[in-house]
């Protein structure tokens, strides 16, 4: 039964291994042709612990931000192909950012999917 069960486990984790690789890959050839680029300073930044579905007492973290007219938005507590922000900077309003990203349409929402970040840090 151990067996079944950790052959069950090592299959699961392959496909979620090899969809995250497809993934990956798709973002990589979109980026050659549809990558958009935006600079300016960080608005309206803000953060959100959001309920997970089901049943326990699981949350997400999300943060976003608005770069002149484009908004962006991502969660900070995932493994993802997308900028998830695991390094920890710190947004705040006024902070000069250069975002590459892709229009990316999910369940018919368009979303701009931040693919690379650069922020100037400034000190005093």
């Amino acid at each position: 039964m151990p067996v079944k069960f950790l052959a069950i486990v090592a299959g699961i984790m392959l496909l979620v291994s090899g969809l995250m690789e497809y993934e990956r890959r798709w973002i990589l050839d979109k980026s050659k042709t549809e990558l958009k680029t935006i600079e300016g300073v960080v608005m309206a930044h803000w953060r959100d612990r959001v309920k997970r579905a089901g049943n326990g007492n699981s949350y997400s973290q999300w943060e976003g931000f608005s770069v002149g007219d484009k908004q962006f938005m991502y969660c900070t507590d995932v493994t993802q192909n997308y900028f998830s922000n695991s390094q920890g900077l710190k947004f705040h309003d006024g902070m000069p950012v250069k975002v590459s990203y892709l229009e990316v349409t999910t369940e018919g929402k368009l979303r701009n999917e931040i693919t690379r970040l650069e922020a100037a840090v400034l000190f005093p």
